[in-house]
């Protein structure tokens, strides 16, 4: 599976040659991604990558898994622009070569799966009482503890975490609630009530084990999923937010101005949730651009960071985290640029302890990573949409994604596992 590291280590070299690995993919449009590590043979003739420091390559620390994240966008001037797109899922086939001293000595290829091959996850597409979705359980006797996945801004529907979470032994539900076959095209007022029919959806398939769901957002994904969890009590067992917000935002247009009314991203009973507002100029709107004209981009974390100042404003569109009814993980970078995730999830976590949280609530803030933390040891170079830019460094984003992933899996299952209990509360790792 393509969320487990490889070790990969090279026998029967001559001791202290040169040694380069090679390693080449290509992603769904066809771009050739390709990654390389030069290192010197130890006194056996052996290299183990888990173990040995590059002398030279697109990585520079040991690594087992570092030729697969700091792959690079072939041709390109630009790497840092270009995103690795892969939303099938097929298999990713990856060629791994070696030479000694300049010279060709082996080749391998290996393939990363997001579902496995013996058919012990099923896929299912969701569009009974206007879902929209796919949804991923493994094939067993017993019933699965379920997650349903809620995606960013981009719409898309969040297929390979769910496979990967399926292939772990949960029930997944990855849900789009816009911009996806009859649902709303702009990301304004999209009522609560939609996801409570995932919810119960979920609850009602007969692969879920009921009354063990989580939710699992990321980025405004990880918005609705704090909100859910908050409004919905006793029906949601846990809460994972990737870069998540602690308050509502303003809705999100497919074509905004700057003289169009501010209206919130959810309702909950045909009432628009209470949000943090944002006031800009026109002046300020054409120095933003400007500013992104001349440095090839910008960082609009700065458009969410100003209104945080503004104390009432804050109170008025905070989310009720304190009323979630099972253990909360958040996760966010020192370095995100697109939105201060890390400041936001840090609310979050001193609002549930002031207000007595009884369950285990952390954050997992990584040093250096940008708002790009995700499904690990996939090429992490990207840090940027167009002119906005994510932050991070490849190397951070990487070890986030790395360090994350397996902890969000063992936090679901001791959340959702038949054992379950409160568990004391944790301000961060």
């Amino acid at each position: 599976m393509k969320d487990r590291p490889v070790s990969i280590r090279v026998t029967g070299l001559n001791p202290r040659s040169r040694v380069t690995l090679r390693a080449r993919t290509r992603d769904e449009r066809g771009r050739g991604w390709s990654s390389w590590a030069c290192f010197e043979a130890d006194g056996r003739g052996e290299v183990n990558l888990r173990e040995a420091r590059p002398l030279s390559g697109t990585y520079r620390e040991p690594d087992p898994m570092g030729l697969f994240w700091s792959m690079l966008p072939e041709g390109s001037r630009r790497p840092e622009g270009v995103r690795f797109v892969w939303h099938t899922l097929a298999p990713i086939t990856v060629r791994l070569t070696v030479e000694e001293d300049g010279w060709p000595l082996a080749s391998t290829s290996l393939k990363r799966l997001a579902i496995p091959e013996d058919g012990s996850v099923v896929r299912e597409e969701v569009t009974e009482e206007g879902l929209v979705g796919t949804f991923f359980h493994p094939v067993r006797e017993e019933p699965a503890p379920a997650v349903l996945i809620l995606g960013g801004v981009g719409g898309t529907v969040g297929e390979d975490r769910a496979a990967l979470l399926a292939s772990h032994g949960f029930a997944a539900l990855a849900l789009a609630y816009y911009r996806n076959g009859t649902l709303p095209r702009a990301l304004v007022e999209i009522p609560l009530e939609y996801c409570e029919r995932a919810l119960s959806w979920l609850e009602s398939h007969p692969a879920v084990s009921p009354g063990r769901t989580g939710v699992l957002g990321i980025s405004k994904g990880g918005e609705l999923a704090l909100l859910l969890g908050a409004t919905y009590g006793e029906r949601i067992r846990a809460v994972v937010g990737y870069v998540p917000s602690s308050v509502v935002w303003p809705g999100i247009y497919l074509r905004w101005h700057p003289r169009q009314a501010l209206r919130s991203s959810w309702t909950l009973g045909g009432e628009p949730l209470p949000f943090v507002e944002i006031h800009f100029s026109l002046r300020e709107i054409s120095e933003l651009f400007l500013r992104a004209l001349k440095q090839r981009g910008f960082a609009p974390r700065f458009v969410q960071e100003r209104p945080l100042e503004d104390e009432r404003a804050v109170s008025n569109g905070a989310i009720p985290v304190e009323r979630i009814a099972g253990p909360v993980l958040l996760i966010s970078g020192t370095d995100d640029r697109l939105v201060p995730s890390n400041r936001l999830a840090d609310l979050a976590i001193a609002r549930m302890e002031s207000r007595g949280h009884p369950f285990r609530h952390e954050h997992l803030c990584y040093e250096g990573a940008g708002h790009s933390i995700g499904v690990p040891y996939l090429p992490a170079v990207t840090n940027r949409t167009g002119p906005l830019l994510h932050g991070g460094s490849m190397e951070a984003n990487a070890r986030a994604s790395a360090d994350s992933w397996p902890k969000v899996i063992r936090f679901l299952e001791e959340s959702l596992g038949e054992g379950w209990s409160q568990a004391p509360s944790l301000r961060r790792s």
